[in-house]
This record gives structure tokens, C-alpha cells and sequence, in this order.
């Protein structure tokens, strides 16, 4: 469906400007949104849970050695019985977040018992002078539409930790980060875990060694949100489409557009990354797969060793441009469907060939054969091309050529000369 209208997020102000940051004047979000991190290459630290005081201190000693600012997320409960650790997180430039005011789970309550416990928390952080808008982390969950709706109402937008590893030792918090961060992650520690509290010096170097250092957490009130309460498709507009085109191109399906508008090239790049995913292929785009689009890592070329090669994955309908070692597109491609055909009185099978070969001629532009017109084709064996079309659907449907959409086929042309080595496989 049709995004309905955008959020009041899109446009922010920076954080200096932001009356959000000043106490009382806090501004509504819509419901149903969690924001991720916002900056590439860089990722962020929150801490959920209470612990005992010297405990929290220790943490903040141990960030402020290695300069590292992040989000603390604490119940009002907490701050209440602690509040000179508050004043002295915020005074090392660390970021409150609002965690409710016990520490119980927010889910499931009525409305107002909700906004009760938000407004109660919300107390004790102003009573020392600290705003914890707009970040909010509800004990129970992010999707409950009773907290989501009278979180935003009060000016809070939910905080998304994309990295949060659980009952672990130290060297496995560690080695669990390592392997699950991404760019834009938000890396979730818990402050009641003694392992996790351990663990903070080496998550901080792991982040830095996979070249990702930790942002300073304030920068997440700007971030786009993804919201729960929409689904795209086809003809959808607004910000949050634009927002899924960027990160798609960003994860190198080829977009030639950001306008905000889901159009065919939009589709095409989506079913490539639900072929690539092993999603169904329909198109459609629900908020997992929005956020999992948003932290997608680009592919990993499928070739050690090589430079400049297409590799097409019949399985998976999928090709992969590769230059210099680096997949620079990933195309959603219709390969032979396996049908029977004629051809000049004779039956013939849509099979597309496997095997290795090369681009061992091309045409510009249109080229009208007997069994169709061909935009851009790059012939890789006999009559068999791939080769720009206006119809590319999410399964094989060709008489064998290798169809990708028509918008990217001249630049796919430009690209690859005679000799580039063309791999076809199942």
C-alpha cells in the first residue's frame, strides 16, 4: 500500500537546534517506527539494565579512557536511587534513554497504565535535569502498538539494537559482536550481565578493528526510522521508499533513481535481493525486510582470484558484475524456462547453456531476431546473449538468453568488453 504521509523525522534539525533535547517541549513522533543507527561505517553503543552504582561507573570509566560516548537506557526507578551517575554519564557526554519506570515489561498493558510509567521514569530523569527524549527502549519489546503509539505521543521514538548478544561469557560477547556488526548497527550491552560489563573494552576494539568505530549515540535522534506500521509495494511513495532505494543501491542492486517512488526499477532491485536472500519473490516489502535491507552488507564476490567477470546463477536468478575483485551490481535476471519452442519449423528447448565463456560479441542497442527484440545484447555463446529487456520477472521466462532489466543494460554494455569471461552455473 501507498505510504500515507511522512514522518515529521525526514526533515529533523541537528541535535543543537532540536527542542526535543530541551525538557518539556518534546516533540511527537508518529507510532509504530524504530530508528536504527544513521551513518555508514560506523556503528553505536547502548546499555539496558541497572546494576549496582560502582558497577555503572566502572563502564563509564572505562569509555571515557577510550573516549567512546554511547546511549545508557535506564528505569526512572534506577535514576531515582542513582542520580549523580546520570549527571555524571550526561556530563561526559553520554545519552539518556527513557527504559520505563521499574524495569517490567511495558507490553500488553492498557494505554494509559503505559504512558503512566514513561511520564513516571520521565520524572525522575527531570528532577536532575536530564531529558531522555527522544530515545526510548520499552522493556518487552519494540511492536506493541499501545507503547509505540503513546511512546511517539510523548515525544519518544524506539530505539532498535540490531546487535544484542545474550547469556554469554566475555570472550564470547566479543566474539558474538564481531561477527554479527554491521554498518549502522546499534550494539546492545546489559548492565545487569557482570560478562557483558566485561566485555566492554574488547566490543570496543572489535568494532574498531572491523573498521566500524563507535559514533556518538546522539547522532541516532536524526536517523531515519523504519516503521512497522507500513508495507510497500509497487506504487508506494514517500521517504521510506526513497530510504529503501538508497540502501538497496547501497547493497548493489542497481537503482538509477532515488525519488521516492516504487517504480519498476525499484521492483526489479527488491526481487534481486529476494532472490539473492531466498525471500519469496513478490516484491513486497514488509518492516523485516525493510530493516534487513537497511544493514544489508554487499555481496561477496562469488570467484576468488578474478578481476573483471559476470557470474550468473541460474538457482538463484541472479548475476553478478564484478570489477577489480568487488561485486559492483547484483542483477535480478529470467533465464531459459525450459519450455519447448519452434524455431524455423524446429522444436527447440529454452535452456540457457552452462559453462564457461566470454562476451565474444555485441550489438548496440536494439537488435530484432526471430524469436524477439534484444536491447544492449552481449552474446556469451552462439545465439545465447545477455541483453536488456522491458519484461524481467521474478522467475525464468526466456526462450535461453539471460534477461536483465532494460534500464541498466547500456551501462551493463559500456561496462564489460569482448573478453570479459562470463561463468553460468546453476
Amino acid at each position: 500500500m501507498a505510504e500515507a504521509s511522512p514522518t515529521p523525522s525526514a526533515t529533523s534539525p541537528s541535535p543543537t537546534e532540536d527542542p526535543r533535547f530541551e525538557l518539556g517541549k518534546a516533540q511527537k513522533f508518529p507510532p509504530g517506527e524504530w530508528i536504527l543507527g544513521p551513518g555508514g561505517g560506523r556503528s553505536y553503543l547502548m546499555f539496558t539494565g541497572g546494576a549496582r552504582s560502582a558497577e555503572v561507573r566502572g563502564v563509564l570509566g572505562e569509555l571515557d579512557e577510550m573516549e567512546v560516548s554511547a546511549g545508557l537506557f535506564l528505569s526512572g526507578r534506577w535514576v531515582e536511587r542513582n542520580p549523580e551517575v546520570v549527571e555524571a554519564a550526561v556530563a561526559a557526554g553520554h545519552v539518556s534513554g527513557n527504559a520505563g519506570w521499574d524495569g517490567k515489561r511495558l507490553t500488553g498493558r492498557k494505554g494509559r497504565e503505559v504512558e503512566r510509567r514513561i511520564r513516571q521514569a520521565e520524572d525522575a530523569f527531570e528532577a536532575i535535569e536530564v531529558d531522555p527524549r527522544p530515545f526510548m527502549f520499552p522493556p518487552g519489546g519494540l511492536r506493541d502498538e499501545r507503547v509505540a503509539t503513546r511512546a511517539g505521543g510523548l515525544g519518544y521514538r524506539l530505539v532498535r539494537p540490531t546487535v544484542a548478544p545474550g547469556d554469554l561469557t566475555r570472550k564470547e560477547v566479543i566474539r558474538a559482536v564481531a561477527g554479527e556488526v554491521r554498518s549502522r548497527s546499534i550494539v546492545r550491552l546489559d548492565l545487569r550481565r557482570a560478562a557483558h560489563r566485561k566485555a566492554v573494552p574488547g566490543v570496543v576494539r572489535a568494532l574498531k578493528d572491523a573498521g566500524l568505530p563507535i559514533a556518538p549515540f546522539e547522532e541516532v535522534a536524526d536517523a531515519e526510522p523504519v516503521r512497522w506500521d507500513l508495507v510497500f509495494a509497487p506504487g508506494s511513495a514517500g521517504p521510506r521508499v526513497k530510504q529503501m532505494q538508497k540502501a538497496l543501491r547501497a547493497a548493489t542492486f542497481p537503482m538509477s533513481t532515488f525519488d521516492g517512488v516504487y517504480g519498476e526499477g525499484t521492483l526489479q532491485a527488491v526481487l534481486g535481493y529476494e532472490k539473492l536472500m531466498g525471500l519469496e519473490r513478490d516484491g513486497i516489502v514488509d518492516p523485516e525486510q525493510m530493516e534487513a535491507m537497511l544493514l544489508a552488507r554487499p555481496p561477496t564476490p562469488p570467484r576468488e582470484g578474478l578481476s573483471d567477470y559476470l557470474d550468473i546463477d541460474i538457482t538463484r536468478q541472479i548475476m553478478f558484475e564484478v570489477h577489480g575483485g568487488v561485486v559492483v551490481n547484483t542483477f535480478a535476471i529470467s533465464s531459459g524456462n525450459g519450455a519447448t519452442y519452434k524455431s524455423f519449423g524446429r522444436t527447440a528447448i529454452a535452456h540457457t547453456p552452462r559453462g564457461e565463456f566470454i562476451v565474444e560479441r555485441k550489438i548496440p542497442e536494439w537488435r530484432t531476431s526471430h524469436l524477439g527484440q534484444l536491447y544492449f545484447p552481449m552474446y556469451f555463446i552462439g545465439g545465447y546473449a545477455v541483453h536488456g529487456s522491458p519484461s524481467v520477472p521474478a522467475y525464468p521466462a526466456s526462450h535461453g538468453c539471460v534477461r536483465v532489466p532494460l534500464s541498466e543494460a547500456q551501462g551493463l554494455y559500456d561496462r564489460n568488453p569482448i573478453g570479459t569471461p562470463v561463468f553460468v552455473h546453476d
